[in-house]
């Protein structure tokens, strides 16, 4: 931004007349006090817990080990087979053992490489 928009952006708020009400911002319970996780949980998604959730997300875990399990348990991971669905490859095929098809299957129980 240039100095020029912020002075217009600044005489913008100035100009916003404000009501002759409480100045209070209310939150989502009364008696809660205002946090991050508060409102993280407030407009977050909530989803029942899977049954593997414990084998993934323990105390002491690695994170990113953690997030590599959850993307397999999910078939979530960017392997050559979807990449090629969404048209963002050509071949699909392994690149470590070349030739099978690039799945999670394949990567982390058919390719000799990985």
């Amino acid at each position: 931004m240039n100095t020029a928009e912020i002075r217009k952006i600044s005489g913008l708020v100035q100009s916003i007349q404000l009501g002759q009400g409480s100045n209070i911002i209310h939150w989502v319970s009364k008696g809660q006090s205002y946090s991050c996780k508060a409102a993280w949980n407030a407009i977050r998604c909530c989803h029942p817990k899977v049954s593997w959730a414990n084998m993934v997300w323990y105390p002491n875990c690695i994170p990113k080990h953690s997030f590599y399990l959850w993307l397999s348990c999910l078939y979530a991971h960017r392997t050559m087979d979807k990449l090629q669905r969404f048209g963002v490859v050509g071949n699909n095929r392994c690149i470590f053992c070349c030739g099978n098809v690039e799945t999670i299957d394949h990567l982390f129980f058919g390719c000799r490489f990985t």
